[in-house]
């Protein structure tokens, strides 16, 4: 009711369950207990109205909507149970109802008490009721419900399978902005010499679009780029995808997104995904000299592939995933490589084995065990890796965190 006196947009129906609905008859005293249930007492319910009516006005629609004018109002539908000192409420309401031409769908539970629904998976009933409601609020979303449109910003990995999955449950109305001509996301843009994925590459796909043709462990980015073009084609998304259309705002407006892009074109959506990485955002470091160097600089996520690293002295600054990567892949190809830390980076080998033809002949041709190759490596990584973020004072992270003592032999470059 106060929605609708404010303006405001209206749910679609109104579900009531064993609803109080008129504080006014509790504090006259004139609520009666139901011995059948025995639980939920008349002088419970006058107690709890008189502390809301030190705050409120028990009359008002607002803590009485019982007493309040039902026109104008979306479609309601009443569960009311015959043993609840409530029912008397409910019973008013249909009068109400009735009498304002309000829109009320009424279901009666003889023998039940008051949210009996509380009660589902242990009564019958109560499922029964559960299920007949969902049905009923169903059948009015139906009725009255447009289909939702969705925006998505990015059609990098995330964006790519939430398009895919929207459609798969059913919601056609997809649109997915992508400034650039081209998917893939951070794959797209970084080309930087030795990229790869630091995640084995038999689950870094999607579950339910496996590559059984993955050249190593942990792919090259060009080919980890090659898979989302070639699935994007495969799951038809590419009609989705409006290329070269950067959001530069998006406002919510009555009750819808108003976006806009780069090229000054609008769209509206009722729902807006921001699937934007950020790990192709270069950040340049304030260092003093740097805008007068002579040489080259190139950030890595702007990697020039002109470059003769063999003719050129080349100095790597940071060693994070991107400068371990960088650093192994231009050590004895640069003509000299130097890198820069700030802190000694903590340094194990990875075997990166390559995968031989009879292998992607197996997993082409018995696609079974794709699914069992993505489940091993997910358990794995949930029941080791994940734990650092989930559970982080588990094992040396933990132990470092809670400030034991570090072995000076366990750091790398000491």
């Amino acid at each position: 009711m106060l929605r609708r006196d404010a303006g405001q947009p209206l749910p679609a129906v109104v579900a009531l369950i064993c609803p109080w609905l008129d504080l006014g008859v509790d504090l006259a005293g004139t609520r009666r207990d139901n011995t059948r249930d025995p639980l939920l007492r008349a002088s419970a319910l006058r107690h709890w109205a008189a502390l809301v009516a030190r705050k409120a006005d028990v009359a008002s629609s607002a803590v009485s909507p019982g007493r309040g004018d039902l026109s104008g109002l979306p479609p309601m539908l009443l569960h009311a149970a015959g043993d609840d000192p409530l029912a008397v409420d409910g019973e008013a309401l249909i009068r109400a109802a009735g009498a304002a031409g309000a829109d009320l769908s009424v279901e009666r539970f003889d023998g039940l008490w008051h949210d009996f629904h509380l009660q589902a998976g242990r009564l019958a009933g109560a499922d029964r009721a559960i299920q007949s409601l969902g049905r009923a609020i169903a059948t009015r979303l139906h009725r009255t419900v447009r289909p939702l449109r969705v925006a998505i910003v990015g059609a990098g990995m995330s964006g790519l399978c939430m398009a895919h999955k929207l459609r798969e449950a059913g919601h056609g109305d997809v649109v997915i902005f992508e400034k650039a001509d081209e998917v893939g996301g951070t794959w797209r843009e970084n080309r930087y010499p030795g990229i790869t994925c630091d995640v084995p590459s038999r689950f870094y796909s999607y579950s339910f679009a496996p590559n059984p043709d993955w050249s190593m462990g942990f792919s090259p980015g060009a080919e980890i780029q090659d898979y989302f073009v070639r699935t994007t084609d495969q799951l038809g998304l590419r009609g989705l995808i409006r290329f070269g259309e950067e959001v530069t705002e998006a406002r919510w407006q009555d009750g819808r997104w108003r976006l806009r892009t780069a090229t000054g074109s609008e769209d509206e959506a009722d729902v807006l995904v921001t699937a934007a990485g950020i790990l192709h955002h270069p950040k340049i470091p304030d260092i003093p000299g740097l805008q007068t160097f002579a040489g080259r600089v190139v950030h890595s996520a702007r990697w020039d592939p002109s470059i003769d690293v063999e003719r050129c002295r080349v100095g790597v600054i940071g060693t994070g995933s991107t400068g371990v990567q960088l650093t192994t892949a231009l050590a004895g190809r640069a003509r000299h490589l130097t890198l820069f830390q700030r802190t000694p980076q903590w340094v194990l080998p990875v075997p990166n084995r390559r995968y031989p033809a009879s292998t992607r002949w197996v997993f082409r041709h018995i696609p079974p065990l794709n699914r069992l190759a993505h489940g091993f490596y997910q358990r794995l990584i949930e029941a080791i890796f994940a734990k650092a973020v989930v559970a982080p004072r588990l094992g040396a992270l933990g132990r470092l965190r809670a400030g034991a003592p570090e072995s000076a032999a366990g750091r790398a470059g000491s």
